[in-house]
């Protein structure tokens, strides 16, 4: 997951900001930041017509938090 966020960071879809949050959200366990986060950044990536779609990184998000 944090992969994942740190291509998105990479590739200018969040910024270095949002991808520092993100990474607090996951370490204190935050499934509510998390998810919230999460939508905005599908709705980013379905604006800019990427392949990731919002079910795929929601499906990510769960697997993280249930791991």
């Amino acid at each position: 997951m944090i992969k994942t966020l740190e291509k998105l960071q990479t590739e200018g879809f969040i910024s270095r900001v949002e991808l520092t949050m993100a990474k607090k959200a996951i370490a204190a366990d935050r499934k509510d930041l998390l998810s919230g986060f999460m939508d905005e950044v599908a709705r980013r990536l379905e604006t800019a017509d990427m392949k990731l779609t919002q079910e795929e990184l929601i499906e990510e998000a769960k697997e993280l938090i249930n791991n």
